[in-house]
């Protein structure tokens, strides 16, 4: 098959479609001109160094192949039968695709590891994409509370008050891909995590993300839906639970 897009050309199409769905219909010299603006934006914030190493670019692409699997009727099959798994077709997964890439975009734009107050880069992103949706004027009110609100329960995979289900759901499943990806892909991960907390010491770090490891551990369950369940659940247990071995030999507990 072809090529994925790149992220400027997927954000380009994505920026298009939306317009030409919404208010912004025949103003395409106006749409041309805010997508560029707004790729060059959430580039160079994903883009920030040394902030970024896991929170970048590369991010976004790992969970658009993810996206592009689960919303092709004959993706959900051919992922599966390149990966393993015991999932199967039965159509598309995302009920509202567009909206679901827009979270994907900008979820991680405002990436703050030295916040100490909870969820504050996520409110952070939320708002930056509704400065953008403002811009925009294409976008329903229902569709930037629904897209906003995907980016605010990135806070709180697991935690949440309501129950999670369909785009969210599978939303929130491919943020958390890195957990069952190969020992290889996760170790890298691994580093890229701690070199964005480099102004942790070591003690500190390792105490903190022992406990956000043991909590993942202690999850019913790391992903939503059945399909993502079914080709990483495993794997990622594997990857959590071998990290916190190494932390607690590190930290002696």
């Amino acid at each position: 098959g072809s090529p994925p897009p790149s992220l400027a050309g997927r954000w380009l199409a994505l920026c298009r479609r939306l317009s030409a769905a919404g208010a912004g219909a025949g103003r395409r010299d106006l749409v041309e001109s805010l997508a560029a603006h707004w790729w060059r934006v959430l580039r160079d914030k994903y883009q920030e160094a040394p902030a970024r190493q896991y929170h970048a670019l590369g991010h976004l692409d790992a969970m658009f192949r993810y996206f592009d699997a689960f919303n092709l009727a004959e993706g959900v099959t051919r992922y599966f039968d390149e990966h393993g798994g015991a999932g199967g077709g039965g159509g598309p997964f995302l009920e509202q695709p567009d909206l679901v890439a827009l979270a994907v975009f900008f979820h991680d734009a405002i990436y703050d590891a030295t916040a100490t107050e909870r969820g504050f880069s996520e409110r952070a992103s939320a708002g930056l994409f509704r400065r953008f949706a403002a811009e925009a004027g294409f976008l329903s009110a229902d569709a930037v509370e629904l897209v906003a609100g995907m980016i605010l329960r990135t806070a709180a995979h697991h935690s949440g008050p309501e129950p999670v289900s369909g785009d969210l759901a599978l939303f929130l499943d491919i943020d958390l891909s890195i957990l069952g990806a190969s020992p290889a892909a996760y170790a890298r991960y691994t580093q890229q995590v701690r070199l964005e907390y480099h102004h942790y010491e070591d003690a500190a770090f390792f105490k903190g993300r022992l406990a956000v490891m043991r909590t993942f551990g202690q999850t019913p369950r790391l992903y939503f839906t059945g399909a993502m369940r079914d080709l990483l659940e495993t794997r990622a247990r594997e990857n959590i639970a071998n990290e916190i071995a190494r932390l607690e030999a590190a930290v002696g507990s």
